[in-house]
């Protein structure tokens, strides 16, 4: 009975995603650092981390810590605490790689990440701001897709990881994919749109193993979906929520409310081309005459940390689409969670921080993703294939 409840380091990542992913409802400031609870879960699972770390994992934590502070000190731009915390985040991507490598997950990491999943879904579906539910208010729907899609995808690495590989579509699949896509429609979330979108295209497209009444099945929620948004649109969603669709089909940038974020990204480019090496971290908000996020992650990372860390995220993407096309052998599963890795990635046009946890999760997943497929490879040529 005792080993059925046991629990692995991927319950405590899991723990650590919700924190983060609920960071907006409580805050709290600390020496002139605003804080959050997930800041000292992030601290504490380093020190669980720590007790099996390789020497290799704390020398790269040690040089990134030291570049970042060479920036702030080159560029008078001090954000202490994102440098920790960009440092600590470093370290569980080591950490996390190491443990997709060596761990499987057990029954109760399993059941514990189905339960954060519909836990977080419930408490976003009637937490967002301007909901019609309830007045709590204490969400942002783009984090909240954010977020979701990060559990989503460690639910189905959980599970794929696992000895029992049994294929149940329903639940890992297609109710969590409707459920990000109810959030979605709900509050007009456009990057939530574009990535579920992304997933289910993709998905249908590319599973080999998926069967063909599934396949119809899918096609038929996608065109009952469509009716479904646009009778929805027109007789219940409110104005504010009618023209964010209308901005979203037209993408006409001059009609938005919020056409500051173009502003942003062009003094993001500007300042990456006047230092390519990088400003600083937290240094954008600081230094732009708005005090805005640049709502693209890519353009904050190039002005904040430069051309280098630019690099290797456009490397990562490219090998997260190498992965995707030579994932079938690995099963559905491990296309659809490729797919999803794809889809953050695309989400993150529409994201502006650094500092999101998914980021630390995904980039491990895509080089374990690669290695995996490395080892099949060289197992078949060994057996002759």
């Amino acid at each position: 009975m005792t080993s059925k409840l046991k629990i692995s380091s991927y319950s405590l990542i899991l723990l650590l995603v919700v924190s983060y992913g609920l960071q907006r409802a409580s805050f709290f400031d600390f020496y002139g650092m605003s804080l959050a609870p997930a800041d000292f879960l992030l601290v504490g699972l380093t020190a669980w981390f720590l007790r099996r770390t390789s020497v290799s994992h704390l020398i790269i934590v040690c040089l990134v810590l030291a570049w970042l502070i060479s920036l702030a000190l080159l560029n008078f731009s001090f954000g202490l605490n994102a440098i920790i915390t960009i440092s600590l985040k470093i370290f569980l991507a080591l950490s996390f790689f190491s443990l997709l490598k060596n761990v499987k997950p057990t029954k109760m990491d399993l059941i514990l990440a189905q339960a954060f999943f519909y836990s977080f879904f419930f408490l976003i579906l009637f937490g967002i701001e301007d909901n019609s539910f309830t007045s709590l208010g204490v969400f942002n729907v783009n984090e909240g897709v954010n977020y979701l899609l990060v559990l989503w995808f460690l639910c189905l690495v959980l599970k794929w990881l696992s000895v029992n590989q049994n294929n149940a579509i329903y639940r890992e699949i297609i109710l969590p994919y409707l459920a990000i896509s109810l959030v979605c429609l709900l509050y007009i979330s456009r990057q939530g749109l574009i990535a579920t979108a992304t997933i289910g295209v993709l998905f249908f497209l590319l599973s080999e193993r998926i069967k063909r009444p599934y396949k119809i099945l899918f096609a038929l929620l996608i065109f009952g979906g469509a009716l479904l948004l646009s009778g929805y649109v027109w007789n219940f969603l409110d104005e504010h929520s009618v023209r964010r669709l209308q901005i979203f089909l037209d993408g006409d940038v001059q009609t938005r409310s919020d056409n500051r974020r173009l502003e942003m990204i062009l003094f993001g480019l500007r300042g990456f081309l006047e230092n390519p090496l990088g400003h600083g971290v937290a240094s954008f908000i600081a230094a732009n005459p708005l005090n805005l996020v640049a709502h693209n992650f890519y353009v904050t990372l190039a002005y904040e940390l430069g051309f280098l860390p630019l690099i290797f995220i456009v490397f990562t993407i490219f090998r997260a689409i190498k992965n995707l096309k030579a994932s079938g052998s690995l099963g559905s599963r491990a296309t659809l969670i490729n797919i999803i890795v794809l889809s953050f990635f695309i989400q993150l046009l529409f994201i502006g921080a650094l500092g999101k946890a998914g980021i630390f999760l995904i980039v491990p997943w895509v080089y374990f993703q690669h290695w995996k497929i490395q080892k099949s490879r060289k197992g078949a040529l060994r057996n002759g294939y």
